[in-house]
């Protein structure tokens, strides 16, 4: 049955399973129904943790065939969306000065939203720690990031935090220095020497 389709196909189906990597989608003829698979990957240009809250069981969609490999159909919703990374390098570029919202806090780094569907990286190496970039973002805030790297092919952008520079100067943990930690170690020790006794006493 997969020998009637081919690879760009459009189809319409019915989602019949939601998991955790995606979901499963019935199309086809009555007789000749296909089970394929729309990987999370594919739903939507932007970062989806849950498919659950995009697509529902009975759900009637649209989707691309993208695989027919080993048996298996793989389908696709977002290759029927417009990429809103397809002109990205044109409203950024390097070093430019971009606001945005942090997402997710990871192992490797924060996800950070610079437009709708457009998320940009700030690598864990920018920070040293994990416990580091925990101390300085906050998940749902937003923050101003300078871009490091734009690669619109592979839907990828490298950022890095703007008020790092200054932050990582002074560690975490190192007390504020006060007017009167300040003070030469000499003048704050200072006590009065005693009288010699007066000659001839």
């Amino acid at each position: 049955i997969l020998a009637l389709y081919t690879i760009g196909d459009v189809v319409e189906g019915e989602i019949t399973g939601v998991v955790d990597f995606g979901a499963f989608v019935k199309f086809g003829k009555e007789e000749e129904e296909i089970e394929g698979l729309i990987h999370i990957s594919e739903i939507d240009w932007q970062i989806i943790e849950n498919p659950g809250d995009f697509l529902k069981i009975g759900d009637k969609v649209q989707a691309k065939v993208i695989d027919l490999s080993n048996g298996r159909a793989s389908l696709s919703l977002k290759a029927l969306k417009e990429d809103p990374w397809k002109e990205i390098e044109k409203r950024w570029k390097k070093f430019d000065e971009v606001q945005g919202k942090v997402t997710k806090l990871n192992p490797f780094g924060a996800f950070v939203e610079i437009e709708p569907k457009i998320q940009g990286l700030c690598h864990i190496s920018e920070f040293g720690t994990r416990k580091r970039m925990e101390e300085l973002l906050t998940q749902g805030e937003t923050y101003a990031f300078q871009v490091l790297e734009i690669n619109a092919t592979e839907h990828r952008m490298s950022l890095r935090l703007k008020s790092f520079d200054s932050a990582q100067d002074q560690p975490a943990d190192a007390p504020a220095e006060t007017p009167e930690s300040a003070l030469p170690i000499a003048e704050t020790q200072k006590t009065p020497e005693p009288e010699s006794p007066q000659a001839g006493q």
